[in-house]
């Protein structure tokens, strides 16, 4: 076992003695209610990682937040969160999972350093669908009974090697699901080559993710064409600045937003096709004004509401923002960049875009901030249908990646708006059968092409 592991380990066993030497396994009754998840089959799954730091990088995360963390994973789609538990080299809690875990609806994997019996129940009371087991840690008669044990409450080992040696003694275990660490823990080093080698000596029915290094999408199709059923990804997102786009970058997808919401039917429809925030028009002239007491009922876990407002005062946007249960505030008049840092709250500023000109006002505000590019209309604050030219969608790229584009976008026009990179759409009257009433064949459609299912 490399030092680190013995140190870390090591600690374990000092800190936990007294619970390893009273646990009984005979003698406990489970009280946990619920029964463990399962990572669904089928496509490639993606495990995000909540993590405050590590013995290589140190602090990744000031400001960690593991249950917010772990909504925004689950709303931009992946299909597992792993939860750092080991608390002296990766900062992290035993809470962290149970908070976690009552906070989402998607499994969640213990990960930590697992010695002894006693965290495997602990585990399971903790709320852990999938339970992190390192061969490094273990001789294989420690392996075999912590395997089982996991197996015996409901639970998923993941059972995590990092060369041929621990991929032999795993193999005896016939798991269900193996991760490789591309990590080497004698130097830190990272090479995701380590899957590659290992993937192909491992039987096609064992589930196999990959773990460490995962940077981009080029990886994951990598890893896609060799076989693998997912990946475990944690410091790239973490530094990303932005989850959601960062988990759709990974995954060869672009951010799709739907305006003009108006019916609770509409929003679960399109929330389940896996659309990425949903738009409520809160400007009582437009026609598809939707009262904020409404907008309150409408309500998912995978979904980020965002409410829109032309002109309105920063007290009345705080009123609604709070009242209609929005995420985000999308500022579609003439407000200034006094004025947003005045609101203090997560917003876009929409660019009503005439011209190049128009895109000046980007360099006014703060770095990072988003910018959602509308067509200019003398009469109207969007909803024109009217297509803003391509070129300068290419010049507003220039300036700052952040951009959602708007204005004219739908099936005719989406694949060319989607080949500048990165960049995100927001779709509305070109996806209705009416004004706030959507089409939801033409929005599945228009999904499917955004998130990569569709060419």
């Amino acid at each position: 076992m490399d030092d680190i592991l013995v140190k870390i380990t090591s600690q374990i066993a000092q800190d936990e003695k007294k619970f390893f030497e009273l646990f009984d396994r005979a003698r406990i009754t489970l009280t946990r209610q619920d029964k463990p998840l399962k990572v669904d089959d089928g496509e490639f799954f993606l495990i995000a990682e909540c993590k405050k730091a590590s013995p290589s990088k140190g602090v990744i995360v000031d400001d960690y937040l593991p249950v917010e963390l772990a909504k925004a994973y689950e709303r931009a789609g992946v299909s597992a969160v792993s939860v750092l538990t080991e608390k002296n080299y990766f900062h992290g809690a035993k809470a962290d999972l149970s908070l976690v875990k009552q906070a989402i609806t998607i499994p969640v994997l213990r990960k930590d350093f697992i010695i002894d019996p006693y965290q495997v129940y602990e585990a399971y009371e903790l709320g852990a669908d999938l339970v992190l087991l390192i061969v490094a840690c273990l001789d294989d008669e420690k392996l075999k009974e912590l395997y089982d044990l996991i197996v015996s409450y409901g639970m998923t080992p993941l059972v995590e090697i990092h060369n041929e040696e621990e991929l032999n003694r795993a193999l005896a275990l016939k798991p269900v699901m193996l991760g490789i660490n591309n990590r080497d823990l004698k130097t830190f080093k990272v090479d995701i080559e380590t899957s590659f080698k290992l993937k192909a000596m491992i039987p096609k029915e064992i589930k196999v993710i990959s773990e460490s290094g995962i940077k981009n999408n080029e990886v994951i199709e990598r890893l896609k064409e060799a076989g693998f059923a997912g990946a475990l990804i944690g410091e790239s997102i973490l530094v990303s600045g932005d989850v959601r786009t960062k988990i759709n970058d990974l995954l060869g997808q672009r951010s799709i937003k739907i305006c003009g919401i108006t019916s609770i039917n509409d929003f679960d429809a399109l929330a389940a096709l896996g659309v990425d925030y949903l738009g409520f028009i809160f400007y009582e002239k437009s026609p598809r004004y939707v009262a904020p007491h409404k907008v309150a009922e409408f309500k998912s876990n995978k979904v980020i509401k965002v409410g829109v407002f032309v002109n309105e005062d920063v007290d009345r946007i705080r009123e609604i923002y709070k009242q209609a249960k929005i995420d985000i505030v999308q500022l579609h008049g003439d407000e200034s960049p006094a004025f947003c840092k005045e609101l203090g709250l997560p917003f876009w500023k929409v660019i009503r875009v005439k011209d190049e000109s128009s895109l000046n006002i980007i360099d006014d505000f703060p770095e990072g901030t988003k910018f959602l590019l509308d067509t200019y209309s003398k009469d109207n604050y969007g909803g024109t249908g009217t297509s803003i030219p391509i070129e300068l969608i290419e010049k507003a790229y220039i300036k700052t990646k952040n951009i959602i584009v708007a204005g004219g976008i739908g099936l005719a026009n989406v694949r060319e708006v989607l080949k500048v990179p990165q960049i995100e759409i927001d779709v509305n009257s070109s996806v209705e059968l009416s004004p706030g009433n959507k089409d939801i064949v033409k929005c599945s459609e228009i999904v499917a092409v955004a998130k990569g299912k569709k060419k």
